[in-house]
């Protein structure tokens, strides 16, 4: 799955966003907290609404961030057995960032499609929070949304 954004902030501000945890979660909409695990790790909170009805869990993720091209890898295994990398390629100057996210989903059960629409909607809305918390200008509508 490919997304796009275009962000209305610095480069290093967002890869500082989706590179230091306690950032990312505070303009995730779905992340209550993330926790620093002993192995580097991260133990990720979530909540989502499934229907009407919330839904929490818990999950393992591994941050890969190299700073000298502006790359931030992420991996998480949820419920042991759906895989999930987020890989996210930032690109700009000044105050503006073109983010290039490919995202791959592996797993037994038939939710790529489910999987898809979520992570399409989530991040659409964490890249407008990551603006609106920054006190920069909101995202353009005709920018933000994914290919």
């Amino acid at each position: 799955m490919e997304l796009e954004f275009n962000v209305a902030l610095p480069p290093q501000l967002v890869f500082e966003y989706l590179t230091d945890m306690q950032k990312f979660a505070s303009v995730h909409p779905i992340i209550q907290k993330i926790e620093a695990q002993p192995d580097g790790s991260y133990k990720v909170f979530e909540r989502i609404n499934v229907g009407f009805l919330p839904y929490a869990f818990t999950y393992k993720a591994v941050v890969e961030a190299k700073p000298e091209t502006l790359q931030v890898v992420i991996n998480a295994t949820v419920m042991g057995i759906t895989h999930i990398q987020m890989n996210f390629d930032l690109h700009g100057s000044g105050n503006s960032t073109v983010v290039n996210e490919h995202i791959s989903f592996k797993s037994p059960l038939p939710i790529k499609s489910i999987l898809s629409k979520v992570f399409r909607e989530q991040h659409t809305l964490l890249f407008q929070n990551m603006a609106l918390t920054s006190k920069s200008p909101q995202l353009d509508s005709n920018t933000i949304a994914p290919q």
